[in-house]
């Protein structure tokens, strides 16, 4: 899988606009349809965001876990199955989003995104403080809260959670997870991948490597992902 190169904030194909003031609910010409996959608790969140973001209309979650289909957060619908991506991009869905903690099979759904023709959307909350030169890869996600400064590189599909400050001229590497409330920085003049994490004992990368005594953040973990296959996701 070979990502895009992250883009400036100005260059991203995800402006960063509050929610659609316009009249009797109608969404702003040329939005567009995207999909959510999975629906564990951070997915559900996405959804409340994608509700801020009038460049985006969400049409359901896709889950693995048959027992979700039918449901609802909000006002959105579990569709079903990740099966459904070929129909759905017959209907004009042009996008979407995974959102799950297993770190390989994250790759592995947006590998099967792209296999269906569908863009890998990039949403940052509206709330987000960010430099003008922050540069954002595609599908990645940053939540309620955050602050990012400057000389910043986010690359492809990290997840930044809720109320995280990333200082000065850090790299957050592809597919990272940074758990709510964190602080990343940078220690000693270095420019590691995610730098060096403010908080190390507490560090989402820290608790899921082997060799934590000498992890600095540079990779979510150490391991091989699992082989799991991306059909069967659920979040």
């Amino acid at each position: 899988m070979s990502p895009s190169p992250p883009t400036d904030r100005q260059g991203s194909a995800t402006p960063r606009a509050g929610p659609d003031p316009g009249g009797a609910g109608q969404p702003p010409a040329g939005r567009m349809k995207i999909v959510i996959l999975c629906t564990g608790q951070s997915a559900r969140l996405l959804g409340e965001i994608l509700r801020r973001l009038p460049q985006y209309e969400c049409v359901g979650y896709l889950d693995g876990d048959a027992g979700k289909h039918g449901q609802i957060y909000y006002d959105i619908p579990v569709l079903g199955g990740f099966d459904l991506l070929p129909r759905l991009r017959e209907q004009g869905v042009d996008g979407g989003i995974p959102v799950l903690g297993d770190m390989g099979l994250r790759l592995g759904v947006f590998e099967l995104l792209r296999r269906n023709g569908l863009k890998c959307i990039t949403a940052i909350e509206p709330s987000v403080a960010m430099a003008s030169d922050v540069k954002i890869g595609e599908g990645s996600l940053i939540s309620f809260g955050s602050v990012i400064l400057n000389n910043v590189k986010i690359d492809p599909f990290a997840f930044i959670g809720s109320g995280v400050t990333i200082l000065h001229d850090v790299s957050i590497g592809s597919n990272c997870v940074v758990g709510g409330g964190r602080e990343l920085c940078i220690r000693g003049g270095s420019r590691d991948p995610l730098g060096r994490c403010a908080d190390r004992q507490q560090c989402a990368a820290r608790r899921r490597c082997r060799r934590p005594a000498r992890c600095t953040g540079q990779r979510p973990c150490h391991r091989k992902p699992r082989a799991r296959d991306p059909l069967s996701a659920s979040g």
